[in-house]
């Protein structure tokens, strides 16, 4: 269990990697639980599954969720890419 200010600087942390671009020709890749996500991004999520990915571009000094990719889709993202 973490404080409220503890938690509240989680969040903006969360916040601000969501809304900053990578460098030039690169995507991060943020890793975390469902507790942080759910804090951070609200009731919308309370329903991530393990292995889930949710897809953001940064704009306008937030981000915008572009999608919400499940765990058995990967395979074939990978195969359509080829």
């Amino acid at each position: 269990m973490v404080s409220p200010n503890e938690n509240s600087r989680r969040i903006d942390a969360f916040h601000k990697l969501l809304g900053t671009a990578p460098k030039p020709g690169t995507n991060a890749i943020l890793i975390t639980h469902k507790p942080n996500i759910v804090d951070a991004l609200g009731k919308d999520w309370f329903d991530v599954k393990e292995g889930e990915a949710s897809i953001f571009r940064p704009e306008n000094g937030g981000y915008k969720l572009l999608a919400r990719v499940q765990m058995d889709e990967w395979s074939r993202i990978a195969m359509e890419a080829k």
